[in-house]
């Protein structure tokens, strides 16, 4: 069992699990939510619903933060060592790159800092977005990902960087799709938007589980409009211990940045841990080969049992149900992602509203009743996962 991994099925209350199930929502508002459901069903779960490295957090890493925790001492609220090796990392210089306390604290600071009046968001996406944009003061125009088309990315976002337009969001590989962008568009997207002075956010965050090389150095060099997040969290399975990071060749965006949080918002131990996972390049070439295989195993055998997949790119899948799965997988002990309120995949007769959007929802996809999205994991609680699947679709 890898660092920071417990059993599934440890009993947390099992005398009041089924009046505490009975009693308590499975709707949350995050994956991830380990406590919400270990208070609903009695256990802890199997959780699918965040999509983080299967290998776990690498021994070097869990070492280096314990270590850095037992000194006393402030942070450094520049984390000059971690971006030094972040810079060496990336082929960047320092400047270009800010720390932060997990992606999420990058994607508020940047929507603050840049105070934009109208961000395109392709939908459906992660639900930070938005309400990052409103913390920011901004307006939100979405731009729909269609069944018929893949859901993938297409020219069509071209025709919508108008000058009305002050950002524009992009999730590489997408989020929840799972769909990485189709190199020339992404590069004819950038140049679009360098063009007509609109500034990108490429989330990254996914991208080095893809095992699929990404130009950071080059995008920055050439696209001082563009913001790259990235975090550790995924990559390393680092969710815990909340270390993100962005790159920018815009030096004044990146100190607007840093005064628009809190001061040592990246505790020492995070840092330290973050310095050593760099080096994990052999744990991330095997967390690759395993993602690689068992999302061809999870997409053929949830299309076998009758869900509607959508191909991914990444370490987790999107796909569509008749039934709804969330309860009966959580009596299993597994905890998977519901995307049914998520914008851009809501129920039929449900809206989008106040946000604007460019365009209508069709395919089986808008008529879908139930759409989830699972992760990646190691190949023993994929079976697990599969195993519950095939006696829910029996009953």
């Amino acid at each position: 069992m890898k660092a920071g991994q417990k059993e599934r099925g440890t009993v947390v209350d099992a005398s009041s699990r089924r009046r505490e199930a009975a009693g308590l929502s499975l709707n949350f508002s995050h994956g991830g939510d380990r406590e919400a459901f270990a208070a609903a069903t009695g256990r802890e779960p199997l959780d699918f619903s965040v999509n983080l490295n299967p290998l776990g957090i690498p021994e070097a890493v869990v070492s280096a933060y314990c270590e850095a925790a037992s000194e006393v001492r402030y942070p450094d609220p520049c984390c000059r060592e971690l971006t030094a090796a972040l810079a060496e990392h990336y082929g960047l210089p320092a400047e270009n790159i800010l720390c932060g306390n997990g992606a999420s604290d990058i994607i508020y600071r940047y929507f603050r800092a840049i105070s934009p009046a109208q961000v395109l968001i392709p939908v459906p996406t992660f639900s930070e977005y938005p309400q990052a944009v409103a913390a920011g003061g901004g307006q939100c125009v979405f731009f729909p990902l269609r069944e018929e088309e893949g859901f993938r990315l297409t020219e069509g976002i071209l025709d919508v960087l108008s000058g009305k337009i002050d950002c524009l969001v992009l999730i590489n590989p997408h989020n929840p799709t799972g769909r990485l962008i189709e190199e020339s568009l992404f590069w004819e997207i950038l140049k679009t938007a360098r063009d007509r002075n609109i500034r990108v956010f490429v989330d990254a965050c996914f991208m080095e589980l893809t095992g699929t090389p990404f130009p950071y150095s080059e995008i920055i060099e050439e696209y001082p409009n563009v913001f790259i997040l990235n975090a550790f969290t995924k990559t390393y399975a680092m969710a815990g211990m909340r270390l993100g990071f962005g790159m920018t060749a815009d030096t004044d965006l990146v100190e607007k940045m840093r005064k628009a949080g809190p001061p040592w918002s990246v505790s020492w131990p995070a840092q330290k841990a973050g310095i050593t996972a760099l080096a994990e390049e052999a744990y991330l070439l095997e967390a690759v080969a395993m993602i690689s295989a068992e999302r061809e195993r999870l997409m053929e055998a949830l299309t076998s049992l009758g869900f509607a997949v959508i191909p991914s790119d990444a370490n987790f899948i999107m796909f569509f149900s008749d039934r709804e799965l969330v309860q009966p997988l959580a009596k299993e002990g597994i905890m998977i992602r519901d995307l049914n309120r998520e914008t851009g995949l809501r129920k039929t007769g449900q809206t989008d509203s106040p946000e604007h959007e460019t365009g209508g929802r069709t395919g089986a996809a808008g008529r879908a009743k139930y759409r989830y999205r699972i992760a990646v994991r190691n190949p023993e609680e994929n079976g697990i996962l599969l195993g519950a699947l095939q006696k829910i679709v029996r009953e």
